[in-house]
């Protein structure tokens, strides 16, 4: 999704850039600086910004296509909660809350691995948001055993939360380890 997306979709929907602003929850004056940018030669939306238009474009198109009738897009009061839940439903779909029990690594009473720093493990208070997640416990153990190897005591725990399936770790260079050196996973299978 770029600028010209945005701007063909206003003309789509006939809305000015204030409503489609709305619609995805950004300020008037935010979609009249990133609509101008490229006049500026500023940068026109964050990457955050252009996903949420993206989504909100997608809703409104799709929200349409369910309804055998013209929508009023300027009437946005009216027609914005129509919009929100379209978009949390194309969501959820296109990103499902994943089974509620995942394994965490514990590395004290209070904290939860987030990532990794190197060999320094990076703590988190709040295991349901920042905490890495595991599907299964076998990669919790793995990461309970690259921590033991340098030097840091931890546990995995089976804990609940409601975390979207994007969310879970798959792997271990995706929280920061680094990936074990080829020779290494050779040799310890020829026993060296």
């Amino acid at each position: 999704m770029d600028v010209l997306a945005v701007k063909h979709a206003i003309i789509e929907f006939g809305i000015t850039q204030a409503q489609i602003g709305a619609y995805a929850g950004l300020s008037a004056a935010r979609m009249s600086r990133g609509l101008a940018s490229e006049l500026n030669g500023e940068a026109p939306f964050t990457p955050s910004e252009l996903q949420l238009l993206a989504d909100t474009i997608l809703a409104m198109r799709s929200l349409q296509e369910s309804i055998p009738v013209p929508i009023a897009w300027a009437q946005t009061t009216k027609v914005k909660s129509f919009v929100d839940k379209h978009r949390a439903e194309l969501h959820d779909q296109k990103d499902p809350l994943a089974p509620p029990r995942q394994w965490y690594v514990r590395l004290n009473s209070l904290t939860w691995l987030s990532r990794m720093r190197g060999d320094e493990p990076i703590p988190t208070y709040n295991f349901q948001v920042d905490g890495a997640a595991f599907k299964d416990m076998t990669l919790a153990d793995e990461v309970v055993r690259r921590l033991r190897a340098v030097g840091v005591q931890s546990k995995t725990d089976l804990l609940t939360a409601d975390r979207r399936s994007s969310t879970i770790t798959r792997s271990l260079t995706e929280i920061g380890f680094e990936p074990v050196a080829i020779e290494e996973v050779i040799g310890a299978a020829d026993g060296n």
